[in-house]
């Protein structure tokens, strides 16, 4: 078998390995979130090199999806937040935009409004109306069929759980055809409490 077909494979592998982490962590949170058992567990670091982080974790799922890339997340913006949490956020938005923005550029920004820091994640896909946009942060809730897209409808919900537990704020703006954007505003420095019931 040549070297390129197993490196295709392997690569393959790696990203439904990677898929199915994500599940897991999400049923995961779902079951805490339940038993208010999800605690953030603060600290300060930067985040565009989180940002970037995250993004060297997608790589190959981006290439797969032939989405291009459009990072501006490299000045420093430290602040006090949950980092592997942090983490869940982004890499279910950006996951979101892989998926429902394939063949199209997928662009993440960071930036500051004050105390505020915020996270862009932009996708060029098929967007939504507004009577999705409504549900798209509740549980179980999906935009689209899954029969042509996967997942649970649960990453949103999650992802809305953990940005509010840090005092922060998740919204989408989108139109049909048109793609979505998502922005996270999170404050500078904030002690955060356990998230409240869903």
């Amino acid at each position: 078998m040549p070297p390129a077909t197993i490196a295709r494979g392997l690569g393959t592998l790696v990203r439904q390995q990677r898929r199915l982490a994500r599940l897991v962590d999400s049923l995961l949170d779902v079951t805490r979130l339940g038993a208010q058992q999800l605690h953030p567990d603060v600290e300060s670091f930067d985040l565009a090199a989180l940002i970037q982080d995250v993004v060297e974790l997608f790589r190959g799922e981006l290439a797969a999806a032939r989405c291009e890339l459009v990072l501006r997340a490299s000045t420093p913006i430290v602040g006090s937040w949950d980092r592997g949490r942090l983490e869940q956020v982004v890499a279910n938005l950006l996951s979101n935009a892989i998926k429902y923005g394939a063949g199209h550029p997928v662009e993440i920004e960071t930036g500051l409004r004050g105390r505020m820091a915020t996270i862009s994640v932009r996708d060029h896909g098929i967007g939504m109306d507004d009577a999705t946009r409504a549900q798209l942060f509740q549980r179980f809730k999906r935009g689209v069929s899954a029969r042509h897209y996967g997942g649970l409808g649960l990453g949103l919900f999650i992802a809305r759980q953990l940005v509010e537990a840090m005092k922060g704020s998740i919204t989408v703006e989108a139109a049909p055809a048109k793609g979505a954007t998502f922005l996270v505003e999170l404050p500078l420095e904030t002690v955060p409490e356990a998230p409240p019931l869903p």
